[in-house]
């Protein structure tokens, strides 16, 4: 039996993302904001206002507040916006002088004390902007699963739905680092297509593209895969609407990530029925480490094992299939098996 060449470690790379509302890093209601407004369509020069934010909420960035134009206090207006992550958009509608004039803002909060950005306005003027202020950043408290906001991306058969804490319906269980199921499902809810039950004739009756995925012929082949936190956390700590992979460090590489994969099937062949298992264990390599000749090696000169996905080595292979005449090992690292070493 040929076994299989593509490695189950893509499948937790490539597994679903989901999401739910940036929550927003800054909190605005603190004093009150100088706003510089730049004309340089259908007017010019430079218009100063006065902003005081009087509600803000923490959870959703929805703030709300008033304002004037320092020329001339008879220029009153309201504004209403919302700040997602670093992001800030609001609209100014005049309620004094010039009523019902208004101006569309988007922009960033570049510090706690500054923002800038863009405009238009309902008189087909615009420009740019910066405000000065005071901002007090909102530590970020981490998503968990069990908080049921976390959701399935679009494109996911699951679009919309939240993740569940056990196994979902494709073999995920996203809250205990696993995956027990068809090798096939570890990718076809993602592709939009429904998990599969066992049955190709029903399945494809139904879902005919499924055949002409590249995964499809291995729908027979059961794969259990197992990672840490850092492969894929089950938390969002970073605020990117995302769960985690190596939080706190710019790659997976020095992340400590790792993953095993253990896949099985069976297959005839003259008339005797034949099984096979294989095993792999992959690390994300250290910082220090460097490739030659496809192969990564520690500080010291010693190989940790073949490169895979740029980041990553194995450093593990154990494939049995008697009756292709496969037992055992295939490959061990010289610098190690254990997860701990990297």
């Amino acid at each position: 039996m040929k076994k299989i060449l593509v490695s189950l470690g893509a499948l937790v790379l490539l597994a679903s993302t989901v999401s739910f509302a940036t929550v927003p890093n800054w909190d605005i209601k603190g004093g009150t904001w100088a706003l510089d407004f730049l004309c340089v369509e259908n007017c010019g020069g430079h218009y100063y206002h006065t902003m005081a934010i009087t509600a803000f909420d923490r959870d959703t960035g929805v703030f709300s507040g008033s304002g004037t134009w320092n020329n001339d206090a008879s220029y009153t207006w309201v504004v209403t916006g919302t700040v997602s992550g670093n992001a800030i958009n609001f609209k100014i509608v005049y309620t004094g002088s010039n009523p019902g004039y208004y101006s569309e803002v988007q922009g960033e909060i570049i510090t706690a004390t500054s923002m800038s950005g863009t405009w238009v306005s309902s008189a087909v003027q615009s420009g740019t902007w910066t405000a000065s202020g005071l901002a007090v950043e909102i530590p970020y408290k981490c998503v968990k699963l069990k908080e049921g906001v976390l959701k399935y991306s679009a494109g996911h058969y699951l679009a919309g739905k939240p993740l569940v804490l056990g196994y979902d319906p494709f073999g995920y269980n996203y809250q205990a680092h696993l995956f027990d199921g068809s090798y096939a499902n570890a990718y076809l809810g993602g592709d939009g297509l429904p998990p599969y039950q066992g049955d190709d004739v029903a399945y494809l009756a139904v879902n005919p593209s499924a055949a002409s995925k590249w995964y499809w012929p291995y729908r027979s082949t059961r794969v259990l895969m197992k990672w840490n936190d850092a492969w894929l956390s089950n938390l969002d700590c970073n605020g990117d609407s995302l769960l985690d992979r190596h939080y706190g460090y710019a790659s997976y590489i020095d992340s400590g990530a790792w993953e095993t994969n253990h896949m099985w099937d069976s297959y005839l062949d003259a008339g005797t029925m034949c099984t096979w298992n294989w095993f792999t264990k992959i690390v994300a390599v250290p910082a220090d480490a460097t490739l030659v000749g496809g192969k990564w090696y520690n500080s010291d000169g010693t190989e940790i094992g073949p490169s895979l996905w740029g980041d990553f080595a194995t450093i593990m292979s154990v494939y049995n299939d008697l009756c292709a005449g496969y037992s055992g090992v295939e490959y061990l690292s010289p610098a190690g098996p254990g997860f701990g070493k990297y």
